[in-house]
């Protein structure tokens, strides 16, 4: 998630739809991990070094493009199921 509040209210929503799915399947799910942080605002500095590489990548005639990726890490969710029998 891009912002805090959207890494929250993804959490929230793991979980709202993790009891759902308990209830509706009758299984117990535990789920453990988290999401990585917010991607790191870009400073002065990071704006002129992308514009560096920006030019540097014309010159070659490659188009550099910028991308927010959300994080700097995937978000890590797993999920256990164990079922009586």
């Amino acid at each position: 998630p891009r912002t805090l509040e959207l890494q929250e209210a993804a959490s929230l929503e793991i979980q709202r739809l993790t009891a759902r799915i308990e209830v509706s399947r009758e299984v117990h799910i535990h789920t453990h991990g988290s999401f990585g942080r917010p991607p790191k605002p870009l400073d002065p500095a990071a704006e002129q070094l992308f514009t560096l590489v920006t030019n540097a990548g014309r010159d070659l005639g490659l188009t550099i493009a910028r991308k927010d990726s959300g994080s700097h890490t995937k978000p890590k969710v797993t999920l256990t199921f164990w079922t009586l029998a």
